[in-house]
C-alpha cells in the first residue's frame, strides 16, 4: 500500500478531531428527523441517513446493536460551538461509488455552507463491501477574512442535550482517547467513576467540549 497513512500523519491529520458522545434511550430523544428519509448509502451492516433540512444524520446497524439518531457536526472555537444543524446552514449532498486501498464501497459526501460565510463544513461517510464499519471525516474551513481559534472538531456529536442519542447494545467498557502517542488511554468500565489521567488530563494542552 504505497498511498496508506502512516502513524506520524495519521496523528498530524486527526489532531483536532474529537467525538461527543451520551448514552440514551434513543426512544426519548427529541427526535427532529424526517421519517421521509431515506438512507443515501448502505452495505449488509449499516445505513446512513442525512437530513439536509436539518443537518442532523442517522446511523443504524442492520443487527440492532448500534444506533446514532440526530447527530450533528460542531466546530468548538474560542467564540463558541458551530454546528451544522444552525438554521444558517444549508447543505448539498453527493454520493459516488469507491474503490481505493481499503476495498470497494460507497461514500456519502456533504458539503454545508455557511450563510454568515464564517465556517464550512465538509462531511462524508464511507462503507466499504463486507467491512463492519462506518468511517465518518469531518472538515472544517475558514471562510470568512478573519481569524478563527478552532479548539476541536466534533465529527458526530451525539448528546442529550441537542436531541441526540446513541444506542449501543451490551456494551460495558470503553477504550478511551490517550493524551498522545505515548499514552495508549486506558479502558473504563460504564457505572465506576471517572478519572482523568494524570498529569495532563484527557488531551495533552487541550480543553474538551463538551467538558
Amino acid at each position: 500500500m504505497s498511498n496508506a497513512i502512516n502513524r506520524r500523519n495519521f496523528i498530524k491529520t486527526f489532531s483536532l478531531a474529537g467525538t461527543s458522545l451520551a448514552f440514551s434511550n434513543p426512544l426519548t430523544a427529541i427526535s427532529n428527523f424526517s421519517n421521509d428519509i431515506k438512507p443515501q448509502i448502505n452495505n449488509e451492516f449499516f445505513s446512513i441517513y442525512f437530513d439536509d433540512k436539518t443537518g442532523r444524520f442517522n446511523i443504524y446497524q442492520a443487527n440492532g446493536d448500534f444506533v446514532i439518531t440526530n447527530a450533528t457536526v460542531r466546530a468548538n472555537l474560542n467564540s463558541g460551538k458551530i454546528s451544522i444543524s444552525k438554521k444558517n446552514y444549508s447543505h448539498n449532498l453527493s454520493t459516488k461509488n469507491i474503490d481505493d486501498n481499503l476495498g470497494k464501497g460507497k461514500k456519502l459526501e456533504i458539503y454545508s455552507k455557511d450563510s454568515n460565510r464564517e465556517i464550512d463544513f465538509k462531511l462524508s461517510f464511507s462503507l466499504y463491501e463486507n467491512w463492519n464499519n462506518v468511517i465518518i471525516e469531518a472538515i472544517c474551513k475558514n471562510v470568512s477574512t478573519k481569524y478563527f481559534n478552532i479548539k476541536s472538531i466534533e465529527p458526530i456529536c451525539t448528546i442529550e442535550e441537542i436531541g441526540s442519542s446513541l444506542l449501543w447494545n451490551n456494551a460495558s467498557k470503553v477504550l478511551t482517547n490517550g493524551a498522545m502517542y505515548y499514552d495508549a488511554g486506558m479502558i473504563h468500565e460504564f457505572g465506576n467513576p471517572y478519572k482523568e489521567p494524570t498529569p495532563y488530563g484527557p488531551t495533552k494542552g487541550g480543553k474538551l467540549s463538551p467538558d
